[in-house]
């Protein structure tokens, strides 16, 4: 079973889009494969596929997922300052008599617990939101759904991978594929690490020229096989040169360019999901890039487990 994630440091490039034409063009090349959407603040996959919540034939169908946050006793600190120099998220702070750490900005990394001579922290179980099996045509899709206040962080990416990973082993799978979060911080970085394939979408533009930048960076950072994919390849041939021109000159993989197809936009701007379409010049141009993904993942020698 490999592990590819569909990324990009700027959003609307049209990550998800490509991941539902990846999971159709997978389905039909006869791949058994699982789903995850790892943008817990705006998970739009199951609504793009018409998935179906909650899924009544899976043997789990939700589960708590929780943070384990800091907290410090005031009774025992001593105000030595020595969590707040650890910490390296600014999660805390001080007053005459004590620290105190803000739950909002905690990631729960527990740095600070070894730190504390007092022994006065310790760790509180947050629940951060549920963790949803949904039923799709092409497969299942692990996803999370927050509580109110809660953000997209690492532990919930993780998770939520996690789920979708044992799985995929128990029922041997082929493949997984992952719709990441935008951006470069503790949710993409869990959206990056351990897989197979980082599959970088771009755009044409100068604002598409920075993100892949950024993309190609993190990618770099956490060790994760890159490989670029042009969407909206269309709008502009010039700016889509230069991004190819510039993949080039990293000697990144380049696996080719998707189409602007209005038809798909309409689609996905219905009030309710309609399916994913089965044809239409962007779910067309996707059977060379998947089967691009393939050979290269064939070529690896990293595997999930």
């Amino acid at each position: 079973m490999k592990q590819i994630a569909v990324l990009s440091a700027k959003g609307g490039t049209g990550k998800t889009a490509l991941v539902a034409a990846l999971a159709q063009a997978a389905s039909r090349a006869g791949n058994n494969i699982a789903l995850v959407d790892a943008d817990a603040q705006g998970a739009e996959l199951s609504i793009l596929l018409s998935g179906e919540t909650p899924n009544q034939d899976a043997e789990e169908v939700a589960m708590e997922a929780k943070l384990a946050l800091a907290t410090i006793d005031s009774a025992l600190c001593n105000a030595c300052g020595l969590c707040r120099e650890v910490c390296r998220f600014n999660a805390v702070v001080a007053d005459a008599e004590a620290h105190h750490i803000l739950p909002w900005a905690c990631c729960g990394c527990a740095a600070c617990l070894p730190e504390c001579p007092q022994q006065a922290i310790h760790e509180q179980s947050t629940r951060l939101g549920t963790l949803r099996q949904i039923r799709t045509p092409y497969g299942p899709l692990f996803s999370a759904l927050l509580e109110p206040g809660q953000e997209n962080t690492g532990q919930v990416i993780t998770a939520t991978r996690q789920r979708a990973a044992r799985f995929a082993v128990e029922n041997c799978l082929d493949y997984i594929l992952i719709d990441g979060p935008a951006g470069t911080g503790r949710a993409a970085i869990a959206a990056y690490v351990g897989v197979d394939l980082a599959l970088l979408v771009a755009e044409p533009g100068p604002a598409g020229m920075a993100g892949l930048e950024r993309a190609l960076k993190l990618a770099s950072l956490v060790a994760a096989p890159a490989a670029v994919v042009v969407n909206k390849a269309t709008l502009s041939e010039e700016e889509t040169e230069k991004l190819v021109d510039a993949v080039a000159l990293r000697d990144i993989p380049f696996l080719g360019t998707l189409p602007f197809d209005e038809a798909l936009a309409q689609a996905m701007r219905q009030p309710q999901g309609l399916g994913f379409p089965p044809s239409g010049a962007f779910v067309d141009a996707i059977a060379p890039i998947w089967q691009a993904c393939s050979r290269r993942l064939a070529e690896s020698p990293r595997a999930s487990s």
